[in-house]
């Protein structure tokens, strides 16, 4: 079980959830700007459930186990009340996608000044990308045992290479020839970053089979998952997808949980509380166990929304956005 002073301390037990009421996006979802209440006794009284709401989703945590949560390079399992690191991945699942930034690196100094004289600016950051490309280019070999792997990434680094040579002497880089590099490495740049994918899911699918070997069956049944991780990539996650696939779900569920912008394990269980609660409320108030996880005015807005008329607001005919 995941003993909760062991783990994160008396941290869950004393923050403070700020959020504005039932219509929040999820109970759990703080916010701290201030609000405007007709009466300071409804004020208060909010800020009673407040404090209420974060007491609550605290005892979540209690006797609740085992927890992963994943990293970039391993899974941690907190299982009663100890914490146990996985073996990191394979160095170069980070390596491979580096190398695959190299052409990436070059669009974003020269994006915004293709076709026109170079700048002082962008001469300093090509040869900075230029050093650092030669120091990498000499530990190739060391850092790819596989030759085919080797093999693509002295292609990243040389094509690379050639182009800010070639741009130094002319002073220039057109959009023809950025394209042309871009073109030329796509299918590298793809394999690179298809080869990361079957490492960081070799290392999980390694990791569990050792862990579930360890696990009694009833710990295997109240196993969650809590994957950090920014916004943007959250959807079609590669941790999503292999935990979703070995606990045969679609995706995020109750046992697998995105920890979206969350990168201290404490503030990832406290989103696991958050989860816990909040779909506890949503089973008891509105017989859905998930309904906490959307906007609960949501519906209500969309009818509301149908019946206002937006005609004023829009742009007429005959007249451009230029216009307005």
């Amino acid at each position: 079980m995941v003993n909760l002073n062991s783990i994160i301390g008396n941290s869950l037990r004393t923050a403070l959830l700020s959020i504005a009421s039932f219509g929040s996006i999820g109970l759990g979802l703080a916010n701290s700007q201030d609000l405007n209440y007709s009466s300071d006794s409804i004020n208060n009284l909010n800020k009673l459930f407040r404090q209420q709401y974060v007491e609550a989703r605290n005892s979540q945590l209690i006797g609740v186990g085992p927890v992963i949560i994943v990293r970039s390079d391993n899974l941690i399992l907190l299982r009663d009340g100890k914490r146990f690191v996985g073996a990191a991945v394979h160095p170069n699942y980070h390596d491979l996608k580096a190398l695959a930034h190299c052409p990436l690196s070059l669009f974003c100094i020269l994006e915004n000044s293709l076709d026109l004289p170079l700048t002082a600016l962008h001469t300093n950051k090509l040869a900075s990308l230029r050093e650092s490309l030669a120091a990498v280019e000499s530990d190739l070999k060391v850092a790819f045992a596989d030759p085919e792997q080797r093999s693509r990434q002295v292609k990243l680094v040389k094509s690379c290479n050639q182009l800010i040579d070639r741009i130094g002497k002319e002073g220039r880089c057109t959009a023809e020839e950025l394209d042309d590099l871009v073109d030329d490495l796509r299918a590298t740049v793809v394999s690179n970053v298809g080869t990361a994918a079957r490492i960081m899911i070799d290392n999980y699918h390694g990791q569990m089979k050792l862990w579930r070997s360890e696990l009694s069956d009833k710990e295997w049944e109240k196993l969650y998952i809590l994957i950090p991780g920014a916004s943007l990539p959250r959807k079609n996650s590669l941790a999503v997808g292999y935990f979703a696939k070995l606990f045969e779900q679609e995706g995020e569920s109750n046992r697998v949980i995105y920890a979206e912008s969350q990168f201290d394990e404490s503030q990832d269980l406290q989103l696991l509380a958050t989860h816990l609660l909040d779909s506890r409320i949503g089973k008891v108030f509105f017989a859905d166990s998930s309904r906490m996880n959307r906007d609960l005015l949501g519906p209500f807005a969309h009818a509301h929304l149908d019946a206002l008329d937006f005609k004023s607001l829009r742009r007429t005919s005959g007249r451009s956005g230029a216009d307005r």
